[in-house]
């Protein structure tokens, strides 16, 4: 009795694995206090219903196989959502696009890296507090529409092979990456880069993807790149700026 009472009123629960075990949850989790909810470095996690309607945070991070739990739009407190890492092919894009559009009206912190996504749904530019976004490691060949309210932005490791125009009317950001896909070199710098720097928030600029692999796999910059590089960098020295920029 003490011990299910002690469950009931769980606030947070973290578990790590050693990315070659299974986990199991309840079939439906119904703590009704539970706020963060952290499972990581396991090898594959089995579907979960989530009744848990107080939960804040809910990171799955670093599975083989990752079956997504049910029940978050029961959970209208939901602001920061993790479901970052490798994950099985099998699962279909659609029933992450589901469950995104449950909690839509509370997310204000996503990140769906890994997951290949071509495209995002028309409603995604109307999230109403979306303010950091990270799809990295993707297969975006074009900047979607995106919420004007992002401050914080990652896409390295995507199709893009240039800076997207688009980019420059997002006003509110303070840092973005960009950067080719992993293995890849196709990342170009091909205009000008003060729209970019000019951004009146911007703070971190980082246009250097794959930093943790030898210097060997990192960009490769055409002379053209370097030339507007260079130029950016000639421009926010004799300007003052504190925007930090990455290459």
């Amino acid at each position: 009795m003490e011990l299910l009472l002690l469950l009931h009123n769980l606030e947070v629960l973290e578990l790590t694995g050693d990315s070659a075990g299974h986990i199991s949850l309840p079939a439906q989790l119904s703590w009704p206090a539970l706020r963060e909810l952290r499972i990581k470095d396991f090898e594959m996690l089995e579907a979960t219903d989530l009744a848990c309607p107080s939960l804040e945070k809910l990171c799955l991070n670093g599975f083989m196989c990752l079956a997504l739990p049910t029940g978050l739009a029961a959970s209208p407190r939901l602001s920061v959502l993790d479901l970052s890492g490798p994950t099985d092919t099998i699962i279909p894009k659609a029933d992450l696009l589901a469950i995104l559009e449950g909690v839509q009206a509370s997310l204000e912190d996503l990140t769906i890296q890994g997951w290949e996504l071509e495209a995002l749904p028309a409603w995604f530019p109307m999230l109403p507090r979306l303010h950091t976004l990270c799809i990295a490691d993707s297969q975006l060949s074009v900047v979607p529409n995106l919420p004007a309210s992002l401050r914080s932005l990652d896409l390295q490791g995507n199709a893009l092979t240039e800076v997207p125009a688009a980019l420059e009317a997002m006003t509110q950001l303070t840092y973005l990456a960009l950067g080719s896909r992993a293995g890849e070199r196709t990342f170009q710098i091909s205009r000008s880069l003060d729209g970019l720097i000019n951004l009146p928030n911007l703070e971190v600029l980082s246009l250097a993807p794959e930093l943790e692999q030898p210097l060997g796999k990192r960009e490769i910059w055409t002379p053209q790149s370097l030339q507007y590089l260079g130029l950016a960098q000639h421009k926010l020295f004799n300007s003052g700026s504190k925007l930090q920029l990455n290459f």
